[in-house]
């Protein structure tokens, strides 16, 4: 039932992952469709019932009633109201001075500024009646005229370059001047005229020129801000001398105040919404004028010649470059002229010819002819072809046919039937008339020519289709013979190769956008996007046998560089240098260089005298970079995979080989998948790179299907779909691999090949203990003079023993002192610096030594314990005797079920090792190294890594093995045990053992000054109190450890550790001060004393005398003795357990 609902539930996520997909193709395809416009004014007539916005104060309802008959006037207040009224739709234009309006209109393009003159104006500042300035304003400003001066500042001020906007304050004195001060009031909002910048600053042509003025006059001046509607009245009432803001002298005006002689001409225009008003053809030959061209064609030389001072931008082909237009990208397209009209003929809309006309008629269409091609006189051949087909009529009736006709049915044309030599013959399919699809062949002038041509020389003809960029690449390469697709001579294309006699002129025109293209509706722009994209003329069969090659590159590249890719992995992590460099300079090479790079290099460099498929070279290509990228990967996953791995296998005794492929790989493919499965959707989506040579994959139908229909979006976002979908399914699959592997989710079920029965308890991990005998044992290990030297360290110095079968060896001593480092060089783990070990009578230094063999006779227990992350418990004990003994499965499992049983985890059989904690982990390890059934197992401190709790469980399983006869070496800080089951301990210390004996010797009866200090230093334990809020559990652990470790009885150790709760936490504490220190010692002498030893400062406090006197009785029940003493405000306390 689970299964169904969750089976249902899928289903209901990708059709609604489908129905989300689709929507936003249709929007993003409707976003295409062009809204209809409700109203153009192309003439002043056309504002008959429009609302006109003017400012308040202003007379310019009766200026313009007459030419704005029936219009709507509406007052506002300053130049951002009307705007934002403009903007909402309250009125349909605003009234403004001619310089106001073009200053907004470049700074917001939203508006546009109708191109009639409503009426003629002069500007003028505005006095007092009567004002004793005016004529000395007048005469300044007569003056200003004649120099020039006023034409400077109208260029600065009305150029929009806000960077040359500025006023220079500082050649102004605004203030002690003798002529007074001259008040300005002016308002803010009537930029560029007046107006104010980012710090408060009055800015404009008029503020600039009254400052001027008054500097002319020896005037300071005083700036006031007010509304436009108040200017008069500020004259008026002399609040100011002055007011200025592009006033328009009227008479009305002129008879309340004075007008100097006026310093700017003008008009006043509306300013409309851009949409509202017809587009008209702009400059092209302007540096904020951008024009998508095609490289190196003529229609780039004829553009570039006729607007010089324009942007260019380069596109691939027509259909990118009218798309450019139409999306915004660039203003206009040159273009050939039969070319845009077959784009018309295409149904292409929202485009139009710019008012220029034909710019150029320069383009000669001719034939590119390689200079590596094989066929003899290949230019004169081609020459002498169109010379006699010139002659007959038959090119001026294909011209007709195809470049005016627009007949785009292809002749029959005849084969050869034993042609002498075949011409391979490079076009796009993207240039239309010339070379273009019509359902899946390519068709077009070029091609019937060369299909003429072909026959006339008697000779087969091969058709290979390049990327534009890709052409004439080929052609240098000699990949093919001629190039025929609307190809353009230029100086450039002429030192890379040859040309026939031009056989057709190009017309160079610039397409435009055409702002009143009609509009279709959603639903009928999507219809037709459809069917021009995939029902007409089958075009969706093109789209089907490009996702056949797509899919074909991707599988095989995706298969092939993944071998590749891991050999490479396997080359770069080669310990040879001679092998590993020249593949590592190769990937920094690879990675270094654009793919496309890559792709173009491959195939018309290594491969250009080679006739090979296209589709082949991509395969290679894509199958080159894909395993750089995936031998990156694998490197990662591996190194992510811990060292002890490795070093268990090794222990275990198999080789390199087998280590990675059943231990390291497996588990670094968990890493791996992830990063491999985006680096495999990256390499599908890369393909769409390979119509460069000559590959007609899903992308590359895209193109030839846009260049059909000059739709813009439609065939681009169904190749991106297409591309969506394939890159899902290829997540989905690789993510079903990625949980497959992941052994959280695997089912927990018996190993291949095994049945569970029930086994029995008899267990043999090991020989059986031998009765006493008087020969020595057998010998398994001889150490001589072995050292082992680091670049910072000698641990192992000079290394002398022997070990006997039976033998149960402890090595104890400092940290650092090499016990570990011995136990690594004894089973090779560690390469020794010098000396000599034998095991099992072979010199494990020895050249040609199998160590595989030998380590299969010897165990090892690591104190990181090291179990194979992708094998449950079963399966690690199992994989040695299987795979290294060729133990029949079933014997195995049987095997090590006993095993697991013996160490207490045959119920954890299936688990996997991240589910089981430290103890159990290591005991699992203890099964595995037994189940090789070995001569002897070195334990390489297997508890240090274990909580306390977790150690019995773990010495509890050695210490059974030890009693069962199996020969053991084992490093440990376990002193107890170490005593218990040791039949010899080795003292390590300054890189050599330094005392070797039984476990009364070393531990009770130490020969060596350095043992003895050791053992000691063991036997006490400092610690010290600075706060009430100490862990007390935290030290309890401390003495139960300390305890264990030195061998006390239980009784002993219950009494330590009673002693120290009741003496420290139940009465010297309490009564201590704040910032007191409280230390302790417990110390364990050779002769079976115990002390705790108390000190700590603060006033005189005896705990027996003055302390709580319930807990000091029951110190005093099982204390031998105790001492007290104060001396020097410190007390000191010893206590004998």
């Amino acid at each position: 039932m689970t299964h169904s609902r969750n089976t249902h539930m899928r289903h209901i996520a990708v059709r609604c992952a489908a129905l989300v997909l689709v929507a936003w193709m249709l929007l993003l395809s409707g976003c295409t469709a062009q809204t209809a416009q409700t109203k153009l004014y192309r003439d002043a007539s056309d504002f008959y019932g429009a609302n006109i916005g003017i400012m308040t104060g202003t007379v310019l309802d009766d200026l313009l009633g007459d030419v704005l008959q029936g219009a709507t006037f509406k007052r506002y207040d300053d130049i951002a109201g009307q705007l934002e009224a403009l903007r909402k739709g309250d009125v349909d234009g605003v009234a403004l001075d001619l310089p106001m309006a073009e200053l907004i209109a470049a700074q917001q393009p939203e508006f546009a500024v109708f191109d009639q003159v409503l009426a003629e104006n002069d500007y003028g500042y505005m006095l007092r009646k009567g004002s004793e300035l005016t004529p000395r304003i007048s005469e300044v400003i007569e003056r200003f005229k004649a120099d020039g001066t006023i034409d400077a500042l109208a260029e600065k001020w009305l150029s929009g370059d806000e960077a040359r906007m500025v006023i220079d304050w500082s050649q102004y004195q605004l203030e002690g001047r003798a002529g007074g001060t001259l008040r300005v009031a002016y308002d803010p909002t009537g930029a560029p005229m007046t107006y104010i910048i980012g710090d408060g600053e009055a800015a404009g042509f008029e503020v600039e020129l009254i400052l001027m003025i008054a500097d002319e006059l020896d005037m300071g001046v005083e700036l006031t801000r007010t509304n436009f509607s108040s200017l008069i009245n500020s004259v008026q009432s002399d609040k100011a001398d002055v007011a200025i803001s592009c006033i328009t002298i009227t008479p009305e005006r002129s008879e309340q105040v004075d007008f100097p002689t006026s310093y700017f001409s003008g008009g006043t225009v509306l300013l409309c919404r851009a949409s509202d008003l017809p587009a008209t053809d702009k400059d092209l030959n302007s540096a904020s004028v951008t024009i998508a061209v095609e490289a190196a064609s003529a229609t780039e030389t004829a553009a570039r010649t006729q607007y010089p001072n324009a942007n260019y931008i380069y596109v691939s082909n027509a259909t990118d470059g009218m798309l450019a237009v139409q999306s915004g990208k660039a203003d206009a397209f040159a273009v050939d002229l039969s070319t845009y009209e077959s784009s018309l003929a295409a149904g292409t809309s929202g485009l139009k010819l710019h008012s220029d006309g034909i710019i150029g008629d320069i383009g000669k269409v001719s034939i590119g002819v390689s200079r590596l091609t094989s066929i003899p006189n290949a230019v004169e051949l081609i020459d002498q072809f169109l010379s006699e087909i010139t002659a007959d009529g038959t090119l001026e009736a294909m011209r007709k046919r195809w470049l005016t006709d627009r007949d785009y049915e292809m002749p029959d044309i005849a084969q050869a039937e034993s042609p002498d030599f075949t011409i391979t013959v490079g076009t796009t399919g993207l240039v239309e008339p010339y070379s273009f699809y019509v359902g899946e062949d390519v068709t077009g002038l070029d091609v019937e020519l060369m299909r003429r041509f072909a026959l006339w020389c008697n000779a087969g003809l091969k058709l290979e289709l390049y990327d534009w960029n890709g052409l004439a690449t080929a052609c240098v390469a000699g990949k093919v013979d001629y190039i025929a697709s609307n190809l353009f001579e230029t100086p450039e294309k002429r030192e890379a190769m040859d040309f026939s006699t031009p056989y057709a002129q190009v017309q160079t025109v610039m397409v435009v956008p055409e702002s009143t293209a009609a509009s279709k509706t959603f639903w009928q722009s999507i219809k037709d996007s459809f069917e021009k994209t995939f029902i007409t003329e089958n075009r969706w069969k093109l789209i089907a046998n490009g996702l056949g090659v797509t899919l074909e590159i991707s599988i095989f590249a995706g298969i092939l560089g993944s071998i590749l890719g891991f050999g490479l992995c396997l080359a770069l992590r080669s310990r040879h240098k001679w092998l590993r460099l020249p593949f590592a300079a190769l990937c920094r090479l690879i990675t270094g260089i654009p793919s496309l790079v890559v792709l173009m290099i491959i195939y018309f460099v290594i491969f250009a005298s080679v006739s090979i498929s296209p589709v082949f070279v991509g395969i290679l290509s894509f199958a080159l970079l894909f395993a750089v990228a995936v031998a990156g990967i694998l490197d990662t996953g591996i190194n992510a995979i811990d060292r002890g791995q490795w070093e268990a296998a090794s222990a275990l005794g198999f080789g390199g080989a087998s280590t990675f492929r059943r231990v390291i790989m497996p588990q670094a493919l968990r890493h791996v998948l992830p990063l491999y499965k985006g680096e495999f959707v990256s390499m599908v989506k890369l393909t769409s790179i390979v119509g460069y040579i000559s590959i007609e994959d899903l992308t590359k139908a895209g193109d030839i299907i846009r260049s059909r229909t000059y739709e813009a979006f439609f065939p681009l976002l169904a190749t991106a779909a297409i591309y969506f979908a394939i890159s899902t399914l290829a997540t989905y699959a690789l993510g079903r691999v990625e949980l497959h592997i992941d052994p959280q989710r695997k089912p927990r079920r018996l190993p291949k090949g095994v049945e569970q029965t029930d086994v029995p308890d008899a267990v043999n991990p090991a020989p059986a203990a031998k009765p006493a005998s008087t020969q020595p044992a057998e010998v398994l290990i001889t150490v001589e003079h072995l050292k082992k030297s680091y670049p910072n360290a000698t641990p192992l110095k000079d290394v002398n023993t022997t070990i006997r079968r039976g033998e149960v060896i402890t090595i104890i001593g400092p940290s650092g002192t090499g016990k570990s480092t011995l136990m690594r060089c004894i089973n090779r783990l560690d390469t020794p610096t010098e000396g000599r070990i034998t095991v099992f009578g072979q010199d494990v230094c020895a050249r040609g030594v199998d160590l595989t063999v030998l380590r299969r006779r010897m165990g090892m227990v690591f104190q990181s314990f090291n179990l194979f992350g992708h094998l449950t418990v079963i399966e690690n004990v199992m994989l040695a005797p299987v795979v290294l003994k060729h133990a029949p499965r079933q014997q195995a499992y049987e095997n090590g079920i006993r095993l697991l049983r013996m160490v207490g985890m045959a119920e954890k059989a299936l688990n996997y090792p991240d589910e089981l904690s430290g103890g159990q982990r290591q005991r699992v390890a203890i099964a595995r190294a037994l189940a090789m059934d070995p001569e002897i197992v070195l334990f390489d401190e297997p508890t240090s890594a274990l909580d306390p709790t977790m150690v019995g469980e773990v010495l509890a399983v050695i210490r059974r093995l030890a009693n069962e006869g199996l020969t053991m070496m084992i490093v440990t800080h376990e002193m107890k045990f170490a005593r218990d089951v040791s039949t010899r301990i080795f003292y390590m210390d300054q890189g050599v053992i330094y005392e070797d004996g039984t476990p009364e010797q070393i531990f009770d009866h130490p020969r060596r000054n350095r043992t003895r200090t050791f053992v000691n230093r063991l036997k006490v334990l400092p610690f010290k109190i600075t706060s009430p809020n100490y862990d007390f559990i935290a030290m309890t652990e401390q003495l139960q450890q300390f305890g264990e470790k030195n061998l006390l009885p239980r009784r002993q150790l219950d009494n330590l550790r009673r002693a120290f709760e009741e003496i420290c936490a139940m009465n010297i504490i309490p009564h201590s001060p704040q910032d007191y220190v409280l230390r302790v010692f417990t110390e364990y002498s050779e002769s079976g004393k115990l002390e705790m030893r108390f000190r700590w400062g603060g006033v005189r406090f005896n705990p027996f005398k003055e302390g709580d006197q319930l807990s000091s009785r029951l110190v005093m029940a099982f204390i031998k003795d105790y001492h007290y003493e104060y001396s020097d405000g410190e007390n000191r306390l010893v206590v004998m357990l």
